[in-house]
């Protein structure tokens, strides 16, 4: 709900979503796959937001860090190839090694959308 409202332009109500889904997945007992898309998500409000390059940075980040502990490689390469577009024109090398790293997982595959957005990322 959170992504179509961010994608409808309803940038404080997606993060208030996100929150009622953090809240609920913090008062379970149950682990959450896609906690690392909620801070993916979260940086997106922000950034829609204006609330600076930091705290969108910094959910990039945490998003980052769950998918890596949690072994999930579209996670990690969704949240990379973010990163790259907001790096803009002074892309940082290393980024860019991650991404290819994790696009070289899929070779012989029909990747998926996340792979292609990240090979035409890489392209230009």
């Amino acid at each position: 709900h959170a992504d179509a409202l961010l994608r409808g332009d309803a940038p404080a109500e997606a993060l208030s979503r996100l929150d009622d889904a953090e809240a609920r997945i913090d008062a379970s007992a149950r682990s959450y796959f896609h906690r690392p898309e909620l801070h993916r998500l979260r940086a997106h409000a922000h950034l829609l937001l204006g609330n600076g390059t930091d705290l969108v940075d910094d959910e990039l980040a945490r998003g980052a860090e769950l998918a890596a502990v949690m072994g999930s490689p579209v996670m990690m390469l969704r949240i990379a190839c973010d990163r790259l577009e907001l790096d803009g024109e002074t892309p940082d090398a290393t980024l860019r090694e991650q991404i290819s790293a994790l696009v070289d997982r899929y070779e012989g595959q029909n990747p998926p959308p996340d792979v292609v957005r990240a090979q035409l990322l890489l392209a230009s």
